[in-house]
C-alpha cells in the first residue's frame, strides 16, 4: 500500500484550476504557442507576398517633379515601337563639367524606369570600361557586316574608276581617259594663235581637270586610311568622300562639255546674220553717236552755237533716234549671247566701266544700253524741260551745251570700243587652229566625256541605294565622355552629352564666371531616338524658296538670286528634321511652279523662306523674278489647307554698290500674312539688348556677346514652346511678329515666344543709326539710346495660328536667322571665368527644336513633342517673421507639448 502526498504548491494549482484559474506553466505554454503560431503566420505572409511580388509588382515614382518617370509621350512611343530597342549608356566623363558621378545617376534611373515600364520593348546596358566599349563596337560592326560588303564593293569600284580616268591612251579615242583629254586641251591652249586661248572657260577647265585628277589621287589615299583594317572602318565618311569627288568631277565634266559645245557652235557661227551684218551696224552706231555730237559741237570748240536753243532742239531729236536704234542693238547683242553662251565669256565681250573710284566689268550690251542709250534718253528729257522754260539764263544754256558736248564725246569713245570689240569677235570666228578644232570635234552633240558621266551617274545611283551605316558616328561619339546609343535590329542612333544634358537658360540662376548649368532632357532626347528608329516618317517637310539662275554672262558679277535665309544654308536644320523622323523635300519656285508631292501616308508641311528682294541690278532687266505667278502658287497651296511655317528675320537695307543709296527691304509674303492670318512681320525692326547705364539714364551699353547670341526663353505653355522652357535658346536678327488690329474670321492666334518684360530689350527700327551711335558718338563712350518709333518690350516674336475648329494652320517665326548653318552648327564663344578666358559652348540646338516642334504641331502630332527638361522650382528664402514662428514652434511649443503629456501621465499614475 502506497501513500501519495501532494506538495502545497500543487495543491494550490489544483484548487486554482477548480476555481477557473490557470497555472503559470499553462500560461507559458499558451503564450509560447501563440507566439509560435504568429511567427509561422508572419512567415507564411512574408513568403506569400514575396512570391506575389516576383510575379506582379507595382512601382510609383514619388518624386514631386517626376524627374525619372517616363512621360505619357514616352509611353506611347515605346508601346508603338515595332521591335525591341537596346539603349546603351557610355558615361565615362571625369571632368567637373561632364562628371560621371554627377550626370550618370539620372540617366541610369531613367533608363531603368523605361526598361521596367516595357521590359519586352526596351533593353538597357551600361558601359564604362574600354573592354566593354570594344565589345559594343564589335557588336555594332557585326550588325552592319552585310551592309559593309556593299560599301567595300563601292570602294573597290571607285579605285578601278580612278585608275581608268588617270590612264593616258596612245591615241585619241571616242571616249578618251580624263588625263588624255587634259593633255589635248593643254596642247590646244599652247598652240600658236590658239583659238581656244580666247575663251577663259577653257583655261578654267584645264585647271579644274588638273585639280580633279590630283584631288581624286589624294582622295584615294584618304579612303584607304578611313577603311584600314585596324580600328573601326569609317564607311560613311568614305562614301561621303567618294560622293564629293564624283560630284566635283561631274560638275567639271558637264560644265566643260557645255562650254566646249557652246564654243564649237560659236566657231561655226560665221554665217550667222548677226556677224554678217556686224561691220555695217557698228559703222551705223558710230555715225549715229557722231550725229548726236554734231548737233551741239565738239568739246574742244570754245564757241557756242549761233542758236543754242535750235542746237538743243536738234540734239533732242537726234538723241531720240540714236537711243531707239541703240536699244535695238543692245537687244540683238543680248539675243546673241543667249544663242551662243560662249560669246558671253570672251574677253572681247566685256568692258571696264569706272564710276568714281569703283571699276566694274560689264558685258557690251549692258554698256550700250546703260552708258549710251539710257543716258541719251535721260538727257533728251532734261533738254526738253529746259526748252520749255522761258526764263533760262544764258550762262545756264551755255553750261548745258558744254555738258552735252562732253557726254557726247564720251559716248563716241564707248561706241568706238564696242565697235572694235564686236568686229574683233566676228573676225576671230573664222580662225580655228587644228588643235582647237580637234578638241571641239569631240564636243559636238554632247559627246565629250559622255561615257565618263554615265559611269559617274551609275556609281552615284549605287550610293543612293546604300543602307545607312553609322559605324564612324558611333566610334566618334564613343570617344566623347558621355553618350547614349539606341539600337534596333537594323539601325543605330547616337545621342551626345549635349542632347541628353543640354545647357539651361543662361539667364537663370547663373553667376559671372560660373560654368553653364545643364538640365536633364533624357525623356525627350532618348524617346526621340526610339521614335526615329522604330516608326515610319511623321510628315513631309517641303522647304519652299526662290533661287533664280543668273545669266551666264553675268555669273562672275552677280550671286544667285536668293532670299535672306538661303536654302543652301539650312543643311543643319534639314539634318535635324530628318533625324526627327521627317522626310525633307525642296520646292524652288524659280524652276518649278508645281509643288512636290508628299510621300505616301505623310502630311505635307510647307516651310516658306523669304524670297529675294527686287533690287536694281546691272544686266538685262527681263530676268525672271519672284512675282505674281509665284505668289499665286503659294496662295493656292495655302487655300487648299496646307499647314505652313513662315521663317522670317530682320531685313537690313540693301545696297547694290556702296556708292548707291540703300534700298528699303521688302518681305514678299507681308500682305499674304496680314490678309490670311492677321499677322504682321516687322522685318525692318531688330530686337536688341542693352545694358542700362546707371550714370546716364536713358542710355544703354551694347553687349557684344548678346548682339549675336541673344537669350530668349519666355515661351508660353502652348505645346510648341513649352518643352523649351528652361532650355538655352540663343537668337540672331530677331524681328517682332505681331497681330494686326483685326484678326480675320475663322482663325485664332496664340503666342509661342515673346521678349522679356524688361527695359533692356527693345526692337530698333533704324539699326544703322544705332550702330552709328556706337561708332561715332565718342562723347557717350559707345552708349546708345532708344529712338522714336522703336518698339518697347515685351512683344511676340513667334505666333501660332489655329482655325475656329482648333486645327493647326500656320506658324510664323521671326527667329529665322537663328537656324542658318553658320549659327546653328557652330559652337558658341563665351568669355568669362578666370582671366576672362575664351571658351566655347555647344551649338544652340534648341533653335532647331523650335522648328521641329512647329512641324509636329502642324502635322497634328503634338503628342510627339518632348516634355523638355524638368525645371525644379528654386527654394525661396523664408521670411524673417515666418522663420521666427517656425523656430518658436519647433524649439518651444513642441517640447512643451511633450513635457505636458509626460506630466499628465505622471499625475494619473500617482493616484
Amino acid at each position: 500500500m502506497s501513500i501519495t502526498t501532494q506538495t502545497p504548491s500543487k495543491k494550490a494549482d489544483m484548487n486554482q484550476q477548480k476555481n477557473g484559474f490557470t497555472t503559470a506553466s499553462q500560461r507559458r505554454l499558451k503564450y509560447g504557442t501563440n507566439v509560435l503560431i504568429m511567427c509561422l503566420a508572419a512567415l507564411v505572409v512574408v513568403i506569400f507576398l514575396n512570391v506575389i511580388s516576383f510575379k506582379k509588382h507595382y512601382r510609383k515614382d514619388l518624386a514631386v517633379a517626376g524627374v525619372y518617370q517616363p512621360s505619357d509621350r514616352t509611353k506611347r512611343i515605346v508601346q508603338a515601337a515595332k521591335g525591341p530597342v537596346t539603349l546603351t549608356s557610355v558615361y565615362t566623363g571625369r571632368d567637373e563639367e561632364n562628371s560621371r558621378d554627377k550626370y550618370f545617376p539620372a540617366v541610369q534611373d531613367f533608363l531603368q524606369e523605361l526598361s521596367l515600364y516595357a521590359p519586352a520593348k526596351v533593353k538597357v546596358e551600361h558601359v564604362s570600361t574600354d573592354a566593354a566599349k570594344a565589345e559594343l563596337l564589335a557588336r555594332i560592326q557585326g550588325k552592319y557586316s552585310g551592309q559593309a560588303k556593299e560599301y567595300k564593293s563601292l570602294i573597290d569600284d571607285f579605285g578601278t574608276f580612278s585608275t581608268d580616268i588617270s590612264a593616258v591612251q596612245n591615241a585619241p579615242a571616242t571616249q578618251p581617259a580624263l588625263k588624255q583629254s587634259l593633255l589635248e586641251i593643254s596642247a590646244a591652249l599652247n598652240a600658236e594663235n590658239a583659238y581656244l586661248a580666247g575663251f577663259p572657260q577653257v583655261a578654267d577647265l584645264q585647271a579644274k581637270l588638273t585639280r580633279n585628277l590630283q584631288t581624286i589621287a589624294d582622295g584615294q589615299d584618304e579612303i584607304k586610311r578611313l577603311t584600314k583594317a585596324s580600328g573601326m572602318p569609317r564607311y560613311s565618311e568614305a562614301k561621303d568622300k567618294i560622293t564629293q569627288l564624283l560630284d566635283q568631277l561631274k560638275e567639271t565634266v558637264t560644265t566643260g562639255q557645255k562650254d566646249l559645245q557652246s564654243i564649237a557652235d560659236l566657231s561655226r557661227a560665221g554665217s550667222d546674220e548677226f556677224f554678217k551684218t556686224a561691220p555695217a551696224r557698228m559703222q551705223q552706231m558710230m555715225d549715229l553717236v557722231k550725229a548726236v555730237q554734231a548737233t551741239v559741237g565738239d568739246p574742244q570748240d570754245t564757241n557756242l552755237p549761233t542758236d543754242p536753243h535750235a542746237a538743243m532742239q536738234a540734239y533732242a531729236q537726234q538723241a531720240q533716234k540714236a537711243s531707239t536704234w541703240l536699244h535695238e542693238e543692245a537687244t540683238r547683242q543680248e539675243d546673241l549671247a543667249k544663242k551662243y553662251p560662249a560669246v558671253g565669256e570672251m574677253p572681247n565681250w566685256l568692258a571696264k566701266v569706272r564710276s568714281g573710284i569703283v571699276e566694274q566689268v560689264v558685258p557690251l550690251p549692258v554698256l550700250v544700253r546703260s552708258q549710251i542709250a539710257d543716258e541719251q534718253t535721260n538727257l533728251r528729257q532734261q533738254v526738253r524741260q529746259i526748252l520749255q522754260m522761258s526764263d533760262v539764263p544764258a550762262d545756264r544754256i551755255a553750261a548745258v551745251i558744254r555738258e552735252l558736248r562732253n557726254i557726247s564725246a564720251q559716248q563716241i569713245e564707248i561706241a568706238k570700243a564696242v565697235s572694235t570689240q564686236i568686229n574683233n569677235i566676228s573676225a576671230k570666228l573664222t580662225k580655228v587652229d587644228s588643235a582647237s578644232q580637234a578638241v571641239l570635234e569631240q564636243a559636238k552633240a554632247g559627246a565629250w566625256q559622255a561615257g565618263l558621266v554615265t559611269r559617274i551617274d551609275d556609281m552615284k545611283a549605287r550610293i543612293t541605294k546604300l543602307p545607312e551605316i553609322k559605324l564612324s558616328e558611333v566610334s566618334d561619339k564613343l570617344e566623347t565622355p558621355n553618350a547614349v546609343i539606341a539600337e534596333t535590329a537594323e539601325k543605330v542612333e547616337v545621342l551626345s552629352f549635349d542632347d541628353v544634358w543640354p545647357q539651361s537658360e543662361p539667364m537663370r540662376n547663373m553667376t559671372p564666371g560660373q560654368a553653364p548649368r545643364r538640365v536633364f532632357n533624357g525623356d525627350t532626347a532618348i524617346t526621340g531616338a526610339i521614335l526615329s528608329l522604330s516608326q515610319p516618317p511623321v510628315a513631309t517637310v517641303i522647304f519652299t524658296h526662290y533661287m533664280g539662275e543668273v545669266p551666264q554672262q553675268m555669273r562672275q558679277f552677280m550671286p544667285p538670286q536668293t532670299g535672306s535665309i538661303p536654302y543652301e544654308q539650312l543643311n543643319t536644320l534639314r539634318q535635324q528634321l530628318t533625324k526627327a523622323n521627317f522626310i525633307v523635300k525642296e520646292w524652288n519656285l524659280a524652276k518649278e511652279l508645281t509643288s512636290p508631292a508628299a510621300d505616301k501616308d505623310t502630311k505635307a508641311i510647307y516651310v516658306f523662306l523669304p524670297p529675294p528682294q527686287d533690287m536694281p541690278m546691272p544686266g538685262p532687266q527681263n530676268q525672271p523674278k519672284f512675282g505674281d505667278a509665284q505668289q499665286a502658287k503659294v496662295k493656292e497651296v495655302l487655300d487648299k489647307g496646307a499647314p505652313a511655317i513662315f521663317l522670317c528675320r530682320w531685313e537690313p537695307p540693301a545696297r547694290t554698290a556702296f556708292f548707291m543709296q540703300p534700298t528699303e527691304p521688302k518681305y514678299a509674303y507681308e500682305d499674304l500674312l496680314k490678309s490670311k492670318y492677321g499677322i504682321e512681320v516687322s522685318y525692318k525692326f531688330r530686337t536688341v539688348f542693352g545694358i542700362p547705364e546707371q550714370r546716364t539714364p536713358g542710355y544703354y551699353g551694347v553687349n557684344v556677346q548678346r548682339w549675336g547670341y541673344m537669350p530668349l526663353n519666355d515661351f508660353s505653355d502652348m505645346p510648341i514652346g513649352k518643352s523649351l522652357q528652361g532650355r538655352r535658346v540663343l537668337m540672331l536678327d530677331v524681328c517682332p511678329v505681331t497681330r494686326t488690329a483685326q484678326t480675320p474670321d475663322g482663325v485664332k492666334i496664340d503666342t509661342i515666344l515673346t521678349t522679356p518684360n524688361r527695359d533692356e530689350y527693345w526692337a530698333a527700327g533704324d539699326v544703322m543709326k544705332l550702330v552709328q551711335q556706337v561708332v561715332s558718338d565718342r562723347e557717350k563712350g559707345g552708349l546708345v539710346s532708344k529712338q522714336p518709333g522703336d518698339k518697347p518690350s515685351p512683344f511676340p516674336v513667334a505666333l501660332a495660328v489655329t482655325s475656329d475648329k482648333n486645327e493647326p494652320i500656320a506658324v510664323v517665326l521671326g527667329t529665322g536667322g537663328s537656324v542658318l548653318d553658320g549659327y546653328l552648327g557652330e559652337r558658341v564663344p563665351r568669355i568669362g571665368g578666370k582671366n576672362d578666358r575664351l571658351s566655347f559652348d555647344p551649338p544652340p540646338t534648341a533653335n532647331a527644336d523650335l522648328v521641329v516642334n512647329s512641324v509636329l504641331w502642324l502635322s497634328g502630332r503634338a503628342d510627339l513633342i518632348g516634355a523638355g527638361p524638368v525645371i525644379l522650382p528654386p527654394v525661396g528664402r523664408i521670411p524673417d517673421a515666418q522663420l521666427a514662428f517656425i523656430r518658436g514652434l519647433v524649439w518651444i511649443l513642441m517640447p512643451a507639448l511633450v513635457l505636458a503629456a509626460g506630466a499628465a501621465v505622471f499625475a494619473v499614475r500617482r493616484r
